[in-house]
């Protein structure tokens, strides 16, 4: 859409999963033309809101693994060609390409150079998803975490990409739902070449699910933040999930919403 910055002037609609594989998010359930199509219809819903909008595709680049693979990490590193579909599908619509790494107990900066060639491109930003961060153990059998100096490391690399090939601010988005994903969170450094956001990525379960996921947010991603408001809306694990109208009511307002 042009342009040097994203926030505060846009709000970011996005669909989150893994390409081609509906099973981990809708992004994938059907070809990225097609969804993307999809995602304009739902993205409209948050035009009245007074910001421009502009759309995503939060892709999971680096998919954690229950098994330890060939290198003992518990993931599985995609592919170039996968990524390159991706970008292409998101420039012929005007969107943002979000890679989003879910390492195991490989390090998020490790995982991150593999896409160097990616992150050279003005609509490539990066979402880091604590949650399948599990230094010593196997993805899904303990809550991931990582800390300040890990994602320390990947914001000054990726700032440095962002200056040194004159790039547009990039996202930066970190996934949270317990305080203890990212414990030390006060000591992530701020980045003017990045759009740094804090997205509540919990579910809502239960029949109070939804209750229980709004406390967490104003927890999590209270009005005096100087992260970016973020929130994700999932399709199916939400109890109720929100409309646009409940989720624009929150508050602080979000300015990145993902759908999953």
């Amino acid at each position: 859409m042009g342009g040097r910055t994203i926030f505060p002037k846009y709000r970011v609609v996005a669909y989150y999963g893994a390409a081609y594989d509906g099973a981990l998010g809708v992004l994938g359930a059907t070809a990225p033309d097609a969804m993307a199509q999809r995602l304009a219809t739902q993205a409209a819903a948050y035009a009245p809101y007074g910001k421009p909008i502009l759309t995503c595709f939060e892709l999971i680049t680096t998919v954690a693994d229950s098994a330890p693979g060939a290198g003992g990490m518990y993931s599985s590193r995609g592919k170039a060609d996968m990524v390159a579909q991706y970008l292409a599908a998101a420039r012929r619509h005007k969107a943002l390409l979000l890679l989003d790494l879910q390492p195991g107990r490989d390090t998020f900066l490790n995982q991150l150079k593999n896409y160097e060639q990616f992150l050279r491109e003005p609509e490539v930003g990066v979402a880091l998803d604590a949650e399948w961060r599990t230094p010593g153990s196997r993805p899904g059998k303990v809550l991931g975490h990582t800390s300040a100096a890990e994602i320390n490391e990947v914001g000054d690399y990726l700032a440095g990409i962002a200056k040194k090939y004159d790039l547009p601010q990039k996202l930066l988005v970190l996934h949270q739902f317990r305080t203890s994903m990212i414990p030390d969170r006060d000591k992530v450094k701020d980045w003017p070449e990045l759009a740094e956001t804090v997205q509540m990525d919990g579910t809502g379960i239960g029949p109070n699910g939804n209750n229980d996921k709004l406390k967490v947010y104003g927890i999590l991603v209270p009005g005096n933040t100087r992260f970016y408001p973020g929130f994700k809306v999932f399709y199916k694990q939400d109890y109720a999930p929100l409309t646009p109208a409940q989720v624009m009511a929150l508050k602080p307002q979000p300015v990145f919403i993902s759908y999953q």
